[in-house]
């Protein structure tokens, strides 16, 4: 894997994934009451963006997973050790 991938794997760890875990922390903390009441309806979108963000979460963690795998054992200490 070149130094390109390596590079692209932490810009999708970091770019894609701090998002999405923020998503699903506050989606929630408003399930369990944090912001107080929500409507039935409004539980509904809630439940329907934690599950959404929970998959994409999988997804890159596979993703990520699946690619790591592939690289050597150089390209995994770069890689782990890049800010």
């Amino acid at each position: 894997m070149t130094q390109l991938s390596s590079d692209f794997l932490r810009h999708v760890e970091h770019k894609l994934k701090a998002p999405l875990t923020t998503i699903n922390l506050y989606s929630e903390g408003l399930l369990t009451g944090m912001g107080g009441t929500i409507s039935p309806e409004q539980k509904e979108y809630l439940e329907e963006i934690h599950r959404a963000s929970t998959q994409a979460v999988q997804l890159i963690d596979q993703l990520l997973g699946d690619a790591r795998r592939s690289l050597t054992d150089t390209e995994q200490s770069a890689l782990t050790h890049k800010p």
